[in-house]
């Protein structure tokens, strides 16, 4: 049998039926709390890169394709998920990166190879 890959929906679904010790859920449908994270697009910042925005505080801003690459549920989880770091070398620039806060390679755009 081979091994199938391990998605971040099947991440969700297997962290959605953890139960603490009194038996309840551990990860609830609804976040403990919400964190809006404004990112602002910015040709100038080198792709694969976040800058503080020096004139909105709590603000970031990063080159379009860095925010296209970015997954958009990488706080899903919140803290603590070290362990499911998946470190690859992209393919057509050759950096190291974390695949599982991308979608594609922030710094080139290459798609990843499975």
């Amino acid at each position: 049998m081979a091994d199938k890959k391990f998605t971040p929906e099947e991440m969700a679904r297997t962290l959605s039926k953890v139960l603490d010790a009194t038996n309840r859920p551990l990860f609830g449908r609804e976040p403990e709390r919400k964190e809006n994270v404004e990112i602002l697009p910015d040709k100038t910042v080198s792709p694969g890169k976040f800058l503080p925005h020096h004139l909105l505080p709590g603000a970031y801003k990063a080159h379009p394709q860095t925010i296209a690459a970015v997954r958009k549920d990488i706080f899903l989880g919140g803290e603590g998920f070290e362990d499911l770091e998946e470190i690859i070398e992209c393919s057509g620039c050759k950096e190291s990166l974390d695949k599982q806060f991308w979608v594609f390679c922030p710094m080139c755009g290459a798609a990843f190879s499975e």
